[in-house]
């Protein structure tokens, strides 16, 4: 016998409601194709490649001809340079542009935080 006559579940005004579909994230990086180079600190790592990813970027693990942008935390390294012979259309930027897409919600140009020599 049940002592408790049946479901001792409670129903909650949570299940009431009808169930709605997660947003989509928003793909300000639809078609891009990131690389990042060198070391970050703390947990940056980790946070570029979530918002990248998040934002419909792609990450690419080698330096391959899809790379349009190099992020880097580091300055300008000679490197680079030889990079830019491979491929001419190399943009290489600080992490504070994935950053303030993502403060901002919106794309941004990433012209105001390239990484120059």
């Amino acid at each position: 016998e049940d002592p408790y006559g049946g479901s001792t579940d409670e129903n909650t005004d949570a299940e009431a409601e009808q169930d709605h579909p997660i947003p989509d994230l928003p793909d300000f990086l639809n078609g891009k194709h990131f690389f990042l180079y060198g070391k970050f600190p703390n947990n940056d790592r980790r946070l570029l490649l979530r918002y990248i990813v998040a934002f419909n970027g792609v990450i690419e693990d080698y330096m391959t001809e899809k790379v349009q942008f190099v992020v880097t935390s580091e300055g300008w390294h000679s490197s680079f340079e030889d990079a830019l012979v491979d491929n001419s259309n190399l943009c290489f930027v600080k992490p504070a542009w994935i950053y303030a897409i993502n403060e901002r919600q919106k794309m941004l140009p990433y012209q105001p935080y390239t990484v120059v020599p």
